[in-house]
């Protein structure tokens, strides 16, 4: 054998071993099919917000999972597996859409279009709730403060006001500061009636950690008032052990206690509900896929019951980006004045 192709087969051999360890080194989540314009994964990563405790979000969340997976392998991509999880915060989702850690983000719409400003993401759809595309957060209270005799009577946002103003001690939770309807949406509600938190000694605010936790809050009277997506109060039902109902009580007598027991003050403005998003690095013909599949399994006899327990809508439908312009413009309002938020 000449010597040059005994060095032109060193020269694969080396390739082939250098490959090997590329391979090993980045395990399964490795693109085995690349394309021009993006990659296929191996391993496709569906996080979803923690807007919820994981324990809860996880169950229907895996199987969903597995149903996409199914439909894209059908389509002929090569995907061998499918792996769900729930970061721990919503700047956490946001970051793995840009390393590669997560592929499909279902995401709150602030942290969408925090994904799409800083990592790139790409929304793809949205969830409907009821027939809209909107809905609004909400301004809860403990009961005790729509008795006079307890403290500030405030039964709506205007009593609020009035209560700040009035140098009334209150405690408020927000959600998170990366939810749109728990925090950014508040913000600009508070600031535009001149009871930014950071201004006021007497308001006193902590960040709960979800929308449950902070209807819990509110509930349990850690928070006087407290925001959430609206209704949070119904996604309480059936949690005897966290709101301390007692666990043989019907379903209709809890929702019936419950908002007794945590009043409605107010809304925020409306908000393009939950997108699903994609990281930029994956193939435009993989991004169309699980667009159009997302849709179609939304109304799915296996999707469809999984989306109203993950998330209570009842399907998903594409939206292009003037849909969240609304969240833009108060990002850009609110950034200024976020820790007078807090």
């Amino acid at each position: 054998m000449s010597s040059s192709l005994l060095r032109g087969g060193r020269v694969l051999v080396c390739l082939s071993l250098m490959i090997a360890l590329v391979v090993s080194a980045f395990g399964p989540s490795v693109a085995i099919q690349a394309q021009d314009d993006g990659i296929v994964p191996e391993e496709l990563v569906l996080g979803m917000i923690p807007s919820r405790e994981p324990d809860v979000l996880l169950p229907d969340l895996e199987p969903f999972a597995e149903l996409l997976l199914d439909r894209l392998q059908e389509r002929g991509f090569s995907i061998n597996s499918v792996r769900a999880f729930v970061p721990e915060s919503e700047a956490a989702t946001v970051a793995a859409l840009g390393t590669g850690e997560v592929h499909v983000g279902f995401m709150g719409p602030f942290s969408a279009v925090q994904a799409e400003e800083q990592e790139g993401a790409k929304i793809l759809t949205s969830s409907v709730r009821f027939g809209n595309l909107f809905y609004r957060g909400q301004l809860m209270a403990n009961q005790s403060l729509g008795n006079p005799n307890q403290g500030p009577f405030i039964g709506n946002f205007d009593d609020l006001v009035q209560a700040v103003q009035n140098g009334d001690q209150v405690t408020m939770s927000y959600t998170s500061t990366g939810s749109t309807s728990g925090f950014l949406f508040p913000c600009l509600k508070l600031k535009n009636a001149d009871i930014l938190p950071g201004n006021h000694d007497n308001f006193s605010t902590f960040v709960a950690g979800g929308h449950s936790a902070s209807g819990l809050a509110v509930l349990r009277g850690d928070a006087d008032i407290g925001w959430s997506y609206d209704d949070v109060r119904l996604d309480l039902v059936g949690r005897t052990a966290d709101t301390g109902l007692p666990a043989d009580m019907p379903e209709i007598e809890q929702v019936s206690e419950l908002t007794t027991r945590i009043k409605l003050l107010g809304y925020t403005d409306y908000i393009p509900n939950d997108p699903q998003v994609v990281a930029d690095n994956l193939s435009a013909d993989l991004q169309t896929a699980i667009q159009e599949e997302l849709v179609s399994l939304s109304t799915s006899q296996e999707g469809s019951p999984l989306l109203e327990s993950l998330m209570d809508a009842t399907s998903l439908e594409p939206v292009g980006p003037s849909t969240f312009d609304a969240v833009r413009q108060v990002v850009a309002e609110v950034r200024p004045i976020r820790d007078s938020c807090l």
